[in-house]
């Protein structure tokens, strides 16, 4: 398998339950993909070829599996805040908008 792929499938499952929160999904496979990376030229340090050392990396990452159950437990309470955050930005910002235009039309009229 092409050692790109093999990365990007296990960084994609190991991130699956971060899926509600792209951004984060994408901030935790960025950094796991360079945790990936640091371990993969170490053993190819030592000697492995280069598909042989990717297999070694995901191997010690665990299973994409308990990975992702980890993640996800460790991050359910970052989801949640954000999530309700945006939710409030998104609720808030077009009352906000009118105001700040009403305020402005009747400042401008003094």
């Amino acid at each position: 398998m092409d050692e790109q792929k093999q990365s990007e499938d296990f960084l994609n499952a190991a991130t699956a339950g971060l899926k509600n929160d792209p951004e984060l999904q994408l901030d935790v496979q960025a950094e796991l993909r360079t945790h990936l990376e640091e371990h993969r030229r170490e053993t190819e340090g030592k000697g492995l070829a280069p598909e042989a050392a990717i297999d070694e990396a995901v191997r010690a990452m665990g299973t994409s599996a308990e990975l992702a159950a980890s993640l996800e437990s460790a991050n359910r309470h970052r989801m949640r805040l954000r999530s309700v955050i945006k939710i409030a930005a998104q609720c808030l910002l077009a009352p906000l908008t009118v105001a700040i235009a009403v305020m402005t039309t009747d400042l401008g009229s003094f």
